[in-house]
């Protein structure tokens, strides 16, 4: 493509910079079909009289069926808040902004957890660009305390923990004299318990359990057999412990009333019987041990 000015008399750059430049404007209309993100190169060679062509730099246009958007995703540090945004960086232009959530600005902030769609139409109404910003948060912080009651007055409790959603890292700070910082403690006397979770982000959680006083059921009446069962009520796990005092094969089941088995386990010539039953997965209930010889 050529520009031809006749006898524009151009005066020279050394007398005059400004008046030196010239510029020429235009536009082309690029071909159908054009792959997306083809790239369109130009470049111009300006010609003085009878010299040798003065040549410019050399340009690049991205043929693209809609514009590009480029963002600042900022997401909220703690589940529920609305501190996140979306910061935009679009071409320069007049330009209408559509978000889903009813904005009309080129960003948007004090927005929660979800999907943001946003439409870029030009002052005609013509989609330019669309796209959809998912703003993540923490899940919200979980605690799981496993409990064993303490038996009589023997300070054997002890709640231990599992920690889910939030930021890790987690600090502990449970309501005991001194306060513990770790995410079990033992060694407890029958009573309640609250412990307080600090995620990274400074989200908190508080958390109370309760350690009951169990009895210990010991001496069951069978002769020369010492049987202890403890903690008893339990709703973790129950610990079985059997004298025989002699050699026997042994048979050791949990039943529920109706004689339906839950647990059972044997040996062979053993004086003593030490078994540890778990119970947290049968359902809430009274059984009964059941040893045999």
């Amino acid at each position: 493509m050529n520009f031809y000015y006749n006898n524009i008399f151009l005066p020279d750059s050394s007398t005059n910079f400004i008046e030196s430049n010239g510029f020429v404007k235009y536009q082309i209309k690029p071909l159908d079909g054009i792959p997306d993100a083809t790239p369109i190169y130009n470049s111009a060679a300006i010609f003085f009289d009878f010299n040798l062509p003065i040549f410019t730099n050399q340009t690049e246009n991205i043929m693209v069926e809609q514009y590009p958007i480029f963002s600042n995703i900022i997401d909220p540090k703690r589940f529920g808040d609305l501190t996140g945004s979306i910061e935009l960086t679009f071409p320069i232009g007049d330009f209408i902004y559509d978000w889903s959530n009813g904005e009309m600005t080129s960003s948007i902030s004090n927005i929660g957890a979800g999907d943001y769609i946003l439409t870029v139409l030009d002052l005609d109404g013509n989609i330019v660009a669309s796209e959809t910003f998912p703003i993540d948060e923490p899940d919200q912080i979980e605690i799981i305390g496993t409990i064993v009651h303490t038996v009589d007055d023997n300070m054997i409790g002890e709640i231990s923990t599992n920690i889910t959603g939030g930021t890790p890292p987690y600090t502990y700070a449970w309501n005991t004299q001194p306060i513990q910082t770790t995410a079990t403690i033992d060694s407890l006397n029958a009573g309640d318990y609250v412990l307080n979770v600090l995620d990274a982000n400074d989200c908190s959680f508080t958390i109370e359990f309760t350690v009951e006083q169990m009895t210990n059921v010991n001496n069951v009446g069978i002769d020369k057999w010492d049987f202890t069962i403890i903690p008893n009520p339990s709703d973790r796990m129950v610990k079985v412990d059997l004298s025989l005092g002699s050699n026997f094969d042994w048979t050791m089941n949990v039943i529920n009333s109706i004689g339906e088995v839950y647990y059972s386990t044997n040996a062979e010539i053993q004086d003593n019987l030490k078994g540890v039953v778990t119970v947290e997965a049968i359902p809430n209930g009274i059984y009964f041990v059941v040893v045999k010889s």
